[in-house]
């Protein structure tokens, strides 16, 4: 008894000072002495509820737990014997095996220790116990018999479990914040830089393995600008308190440069100061910034080009973005400063005043129907009166898309379009005029296309192409072929060749032709068009096509009346010709013959006269003056009537006497050529060009106020030429209905002749040149024949 006493002793301090477990290991008959010792019992007490443990007693063979009342409350079991199957129903079921093998453990060989286990409290939920035994007594001799029985502590330690926990939980959330950081993480030390630890971030930054980091200095690095930035960086973060940031760039081992953030904080691990570096790989971000900048960039060029005012709005109607045009057509139409900046200003606002009030309701429907999906554009026009007057916009309104709630608005100047539109509009109004006008009158209004293929067609006709060709205007459409059928067969190619000319020099053509008709038989038209060139290189004409039968009849009838009269003129003046010649002849034969004989005899009387009768003398001389005055008439109204020398010796010699006499009786100075071989004429065609001589050398005298003139007489290309020339005032303009009567005689006799009259005055020529052309003909039954 006395050497066991000190170990319990021993034990019992041992516990209340806080050691980790005891064990003792008692006689049976020990037990019971000990238990009820009343000194040692208020010892136990005192011990146990300083330290808050409970004590517990196992008797192996009697399979009893003692408990106190603190493991008795710990446990949740009656301060009586207790069962060890009770005990373990007690235990959660993962940690009742691990107790039964240490609890059954026989106290000989039971060796001392600790154990933890959990134990279901219904009220108070799951606790953590900690179970201490196997401490050996010491000192004296122990009786290491069958009835021994095992001794220890049992503590709560719930709250430490949890602060374990806790512990444990940060710490693998501190871990794996660490390794799974995007920032680049490092720790260092402050003395020398050195690094201890980084995480994958920072290795992913540099591109390097673990093992070639850690050791490696800060200042290897490239952390550190220079030597004078640590110290001064340093400097403020361990003497101020404050992180230092900055930026940096590196170059890792790969090529690549890094833009990085860096972040340096001083940290204090197990009472140590460390430096924490945290690195922001910024490089991507560098980029994105570089591309939404070259984006934005590229958004305003694109924006500013736009030849529209567009601004961007958000779902409120504020105006995020604008372009330039915008600005243009705000202060174009009147708006401030304010307006025409545009970003932040209400865009629904800006309608509300701005826009005619039923344009602004509806265009503030249009664009709310657009944001709820109801309607995929909105499109609206509307008057602005501005300081230029009034302009038309259309505005547009669509979605901004890719998820975003907003509009694109633009606006849109339409006032060209909309005048375009009134003019077209007219257009309209006069083409349906001037159908309604044109179906009126007789004709076909017609469009003919040239494809560059070489073929035709009709795109446009009247109704009245029934009437001309017998065709609708739908038969036309494709080919002109039905059209050109009906062409009668001998004006084909000329009415093809007058187009195709028309085509080649892009001048205006007329024609006149006959047509088939398939009822109404052959029938004159007449037609004129007007070409265009079009840009897929067509040639459309715009002409007009109507039936001129009753014209052309009507102009038949007055060229056969016309030659009617013309063959009478010609007659006539065939007959006044022979009449003059017989005229003329009758007076130079027999009235020149009577009065040269009649001169004869009053010389003859004269010379019979007495020396006596003076008077009588006198008297026959001025008979006989009389006589040669009158002869001289005869001779001039015989040449008058028929010049002689016409006859006998040509047209030539006829020309230059109407000369000579012209200068004898006016005193003009005349230039005259002929040909020296008299020209072999029919007498007909001689006589009209003397007398257009004669006509024009009278109309010279009475008009021109010339003190020249040339004439002219000779053959050119076959023909006969004869030209009168003068520098006088020149020709006044004709009157009205055509020419003066000695023009139109000498346009007549020519026309007689199958010839042709060319007049030149002033300003063209100096004075007036008349040139008379008229066919060499040797034949007098040809006159007839050219005439007609």
């Amino acid at each position: 008894m006395g050497g066991i006493w000190p170990d319990f002793l021993t034990a019992l301090i041992l516990v209340g000072i806080g050691w980790s477990c005891s064990l003792l290991l008692l006689d049976r008959e020990t037990i019971p002495r000990l238990l009820s010792s009343l000194n040692l019992g208020r010892l136990l007490h005192l011990s146990l509820e300083s330290s808050d443990l409970g004590i517990w007693c196992y008797e192996h063979q009697q399979d009893r737990i003692f408990l106190d009342g603190r493991a008795s409350l710990l446990l949740g079991l009656p301060t009586r014997a207790a069962r060890l199957a009770e005990f373990l129903e007690c235990v959660v079921p993962e940690d009742r095996e691990r107790i039964r093998r240490i609890w059954l453990q026989p106290p000989p060989t039971a060796a001392p220790g600790t154990v933890e286990f959990r134990v279901g409290d219904a009220h108070r939920g799951l606790r953590h116990l900690s179970l201490s035994s196997g401490l050996p007594g010491r000192g004296g001799k122990r009786r290491r018999r069958s009835g021994a029985m095992a001794m220890g502590t049992l503590q709560d330690v719930t709250e430490r479990k949890k602060v374990e926990i806790a512990l444990r939980e940060s710490e693998a959330r501190f871990s794996t914040i660490f390794r799974t950081c995007p920032a680049g993480i490092a720790l260092c030390r402050v003395a020398d830089g050195s690094l201890l630890d980084v995480n994958p971030a920072f290795l992913h930054i540099y591109g390097l393995e673990r093992q070639e980091v850690i050791g490696m200095t800060s200042f290897a690095l490239h952390l550190w600008g220079s030597p004078l930035q640590r110290e001064v960086a340093l400097a403020s973060i361990l003497i101020d308190g404050r992180g230092y940031q900055s930026e940096r760039s590196i170059r890792r081992p790969d090529g690549q440069v890094r833009h990085l953030m860096i972040s340096v904080d001083l940290v204090f691990l197990d009472s140590e100061r460390y430096l924490q570096w945290t690195l922001l790989d910024v490089t991507e971000n560098r980029r994105s910034q570089a591309l939404a900048s070259r984006n934005e960039i590229l958004t305003n060029a694109i924006m500013n080009s736009l030849d529209v005012a567009v601004a961007v709005l958000d779902r409120e109607g504020n105006i995020l973005r604008t372009n330039r045009k915008w600005s243009e057509f705000a202060l174009g139409n009147g708006a401030g400063e304010e307006l025409a900046a545009g970003v932040g200003l209400n865009y629904f606002e800006v309608c509300r005043r701005s826009f005619p009030e039923a344009s602004a309701t509806e265009a503030l429907a249009s664009m709310q129907a657009v944001l709820e999906e109801r309607l995929p554009v909105a499109s609206i026009e509307y008057p602005c009166h501005g300081p230029a007057g009034e302009r038309w916009y259309l505005l547009q309104a669509t979605p901004l898309g890719s998820g975003l709630q907003g509009l694109v608005t633009i606006h849109m100047d339409i006032t060209a379009r909309r005048q375009a539109e009134e003019g077209l509009r007219q257009r309209l109004m006069l083409q349906d005029k001037l159908a309604r006008v044109a179906a009126s009158v007789p004709g076909v209004i017609y469009s003919i296309k040239l494809r560059p293929d070489g073929t035709f067609c009709i795109p446009y006709a009247m109704q009245g192409s029934v009437d001309i060709f017998g065709l609708r205007p739908e038969d036309l459409t494709e080919d002109l072929g039905p059209v050109l059928s009906r062409i009668h067969g001998a004006d084909q190619e000329r009415v093809l060749a007058v187009v195709l000319e028309s085509a080649r020099t892009m001048a205006p053509w007329h024609c006149e032709f006959r047509v088939h008709h398939p009822q109404g038989g052959v029938r004159w038209v007449e037609s004129k068009a007007v070409p265009r060139l079009e840009d897929d290189g067509c040639v459309i004409w715009h002409g007009y096509i109507h039936d001129v039968s009753a014209r052309k009849q009507a102009d038949a009838e007055l060229m056969r009346s016309r030659d009617q009269l013309r063959a009478l003129n010609e007659g006539l003046q065939r007959v006044r010709e022979e009449e003059r010649s017989r005229i003329s002849l009758e007076i130079h034969d027999q009235l020149g013959q009577s009065l040269t004989v009649l001169k004869l005899e009053m010389a003859w009387l004269r010379a019979r006269l007495l020396g006596g009768q003076a008077e009588e003398k006198t008297r026959l001389q001025e008979v006989g003056r009389l006589i040669d005055d009158t002869l001289r008439a005869v001779r001039t109204i015989s040449w008058d009537l028929r010049p002689g020398i016409l006859d006998t010796l040509g047209l030539g010699a006829g020309v230059e006497w109407l000369v000579d006499d012209f200068r004898r009786r006016l005193g003009i100075r005349c230039n005259v050529v002929v040909p020296r071989e008299r020209l072999e004429l029919p007498d007909v065609l001689a006589t009209h060009l003397f007398r257009i001589c004669q006509e024009l050398l009278t109309n010279v005298a009475r008009h021109a106020q010339a003190n020249r003139i040339d004439v002219s007489l000779g053959l050119a290309d076959g023909r006969v030429l004869l030209e009168v020339r003068d520098n006088g005032r020149g020709m006044p303009m004709l009157p009205a209905h055509g020419h003066s009567l000695g023009l139109l005689g000498i346009k007549e006799r020519a026309a007689q002749c199958g010839g042709e009259v060319h007049i030149a005055t002033r300003p063209e020529i100096e004075g007036t040149r008349v040139r008379v052309l008229v066919p060499l003909i040797t034949r007098e039954t040809d006159i007839g024949n050219i005439g007609h």
